[in-house]
């Protein structure tokens, strides 16, 4: 499995990408989806649906959506402005203060082999949480003869892995993608080995402009595609944190800076958490907390009525903040491979839906019924030395 997740990481996280310019990435999540015989399907917004090429279909029997997002900060190519300068555009966040003077590179959509390295000349921002913040890029004349639909980000190396270190221009979710692609090719796998052909409880739903605020994946809730009976996992690459720390584990969101996450599935997933680390006899690594350094696709899906719960892979130089320049971003190979495990796992192990809540109500009643005499025994005298204000024991 550690080997097949190297791959996919080094394909996926090769491909550029920036908000609603997902192309390359979802091109090629569906290569290996088509080499795998999984179907999907696009939906109108264009997001990508693996796991089934009929979307209604999810309405019935008990599944669970792995989600995960194509695109990562970056611009639009804007208006020549001459001399070889031209106005470019900034979706998401991104170290803007310490941007001028860094590279980028652009891609065009319609010539996929053709670059363009930059070098940013003037921040023309007023306000910093705006979309589309405009800026001046010095491209010379590699710029001439670009489409107008061509997109860029900072000229960070696109992909190397040292030791357990991936590094990436964009890890954020680019490995959020790989992790849910993994765990729909290993449940593939397990089909054709088990023979069992109509058992995929597991679908990927790779989403576009959640770097923006959330856009593809509530044009998914809007047009209905996503089932509300659908139990949701959103995948991410989150900024380390205290008890959040690169390369000791995926970590189970149990909420982000805005909201709390479902009880019940957070549950589940911490109790199949433990069981792998029990079998693996502590091999199999994991953390758990609120995540409060962003807010991530698990807050929208509950806002609109899913079952939701989510795994982050602690993630270095997030949005490419570094210390004085931008910087690469990086994760731990095997924080992502066991979190593709745990996924997988999930998948494997739950077969219909869980039904926590009930069995963790019948083991306090359990409790209760044993104890709860007590409260009313004669036999028992509790004196704390305190007095009530009418003199008796309290």
């Amino acid at each position: 499995m550690a080997t097949q997740t190297r791959d996919l990481l080094e394909k996926i996280l090769k491909s550029p990408t920036a908000p609603f310019r997902e192309d390359r990435v979802r091109a090629a999540i569906e290569s290996e989806l088509d080499a795998h015989g999984i179907p999907y399907v696009r939906d109108a917004g264009g997001n990508l649906i693996a796991g089934t090429n009929r979307p209604e279909s999810l309405s019935k029997g008990f599944h669970i959506a792995l989600l995960a997002h194509m695109d990562h900060p970056g611009f639009h190519l804007g208006e020549p402005l001459g001399r070889g300068l031209w106005r470019c555009y900034w979706y998401g966040g991104a170290p803007f203060e310490a941007m001028k003077g860094a590279r980028v590179r652009l891609h065009d959509p319609a010539q996929p082999q053709k670059t363009a390295i930059g070098t940013i000349r003037k921040m023309e921002y007023v306000d910093e949480m705006e979309e589309g913040l405009p800026f001046i890029v010095d491209f010379g004349t590699k710029a001439d003869g670009f489409s107008r639909e061509s997109f860029g980000a900072f000229d960070l190396v696109p992909f190397r892995l040292k030791g357990d270190r991936v590094t990436s221009k964009a890890a954020d979710d680019l490995v959020g993608c790989v992790i849910a692609l993994g765990a729909l090719i290993d449940q593939e796998k397990q089909m054709k080995k088990s023979r069992n052909r109509g058992a995929r409880r597991l679908i990927g739903v790779f989403t576009r402009a959640e770097e923006v605020g959330f856009i593809g994946c509530l044009d998914l809730m809007r047009r209905g595609d996503l089932p509300r009976n659908v139990w949701c996992i959103s995948l991410e690459a989150s900024r380390a944190l205290p008890e959040a720390e690169f390369g000791k584990g995926p970590v189970l969101r149990i909420g982000d800076k805005t909201c709390l996450f479902d009880a019940e599935f957070s549950a589940v997933l911490w109790n199949i958490a433990k069981d792998l680390q029990l079998e693996s006899k502590g091999a199999f690594r994991f953390q758990r907390r609120i995540l409060s350094g962003g807010t991530c696709e698990a807050t929208p899906l509950t806002l609109f009525g899913h079952k939701v719960t989510a795994i982050a892979v602690p993630l270095l130089n997030y949005h490419n903040f570094g210390k004085t320049k931008p910087n690469a971003e990086a994760v731990s190979h095997s924080d992502v491979d066991q979190a593709r495990r745990l996924c997988a796992e999930l998948g494997r192990r739950i077969e219909k839906a869980p039904v926590w809540t009930e069995a963790k109500k019948r083991e306090l009643m359990s409790d209760f019924k044993r104890l709860q005499p007590m409260l009313t025994s004669t036999k028992i005298r509790i004196d704390s030395g305190l007095k009530s204000t009418n003199g008796a024991p309290r």
